[in-house]
């Protein structure tokens, strides 16, 4: 996740700042593909702890996994402020209106960190319940079964289902609450591309979630194929 976020905030974003304020590059898709590139980023480290997170409680419990935990949240907290240090390095200076940076840092990051708190609860409480499951040779080996897409009876599946919803409902959330006072500032939207594009970034969330969910079970996947392999 630190690596991630490292390449996020102190390459990727730096440059897609620098194009988009570049008239050179205002018909260029180029500035486009960053930022496609940086939400990928974000979500791949995202998708890749919450795999890890239900994975741990899963093999062992939620009282023995929170240096995950803890991990998770300082990285929530570094990607944050690296970009505030990256946007002061990029301004030559530290801004007088810093405590207000330092506020959007904080706010965000209890935002993340709510986020996780409801993911935690809902994942503990379909693992806390799993029901015991018979693989072929007799063992709860089932569990790891990654056959379909989705399967009700994985507890894993489900856990990673709980997750990608709980960030798409996130993300919609903010976006709403984003359209909702612009609207409410400067008024309805006049042109019909506009609305299509908004309705658009809303499809976009649900893409999101999905890749975020198809991620996770793929992580998922190499975790459990490599208790597998320690137990040979």
């Amino acid at each position: 996740m630190f690596a991630l976020y490292s390449l996020l905030c102190l390459v990727i974003s730096p440059i897609y700042i620098e194009l988009i304020n570049d008239i050179a590059y205002e018909s260029s898709p180029l500035p486009d593909v960053l930022n496609y590139l940086g939400v990928m980023l974000e979500l791949l480290a995202i998708a890749i702890f919450y795999a890890a997170l239900i994975f741990g409680i899963y093999k062992f419990c939620l009282s023995e996994f929170k240096g995950g935990v803890v991990l998770f949240l300082s990285a929530t907290l570094y990607k944050y402020s690296a970009n505030m240090l990256m946007d002061w390095y990029k301004n030559g200076s530290v801004p007088r209106e810093w405590p207000v940076d330092v506020l959007n840092v904080l706010f965000y990051f209890v935002l993340e960190a709510t986020q996780l708190v409801i993911i935690l609860a809902l994942i503990n409480r379909v693992l806390k319940n799993k029901p015991e499951i018979s693989g072929k040779n007799g063992s709860a080996s089932e569990a790891y079964s990654f056959e379909k897409l989705y399967d009700k009876k994985n507890p894993l599946m489900r856990s990673a289902l709980v997750c990608s919803v709980v960030v798409f409902l996130s993300k919609t959330l903010g976006l709403l609450i984003n359209d909702v006072t612009t609207i409410v500032m400067y008024g309805l939207p006049q042109q019909a591309s506009t609305v299509g594009l908004m309705a658009l970034t809303y499809l976009s969330n649900l893409l999101f979630g999905f890749l975020c969910y198809v991620v996770t079970i793929f992580v998922l996947m190499k975790l459990a194929g490599r208790k597998d392999a320690s137990k040979e």
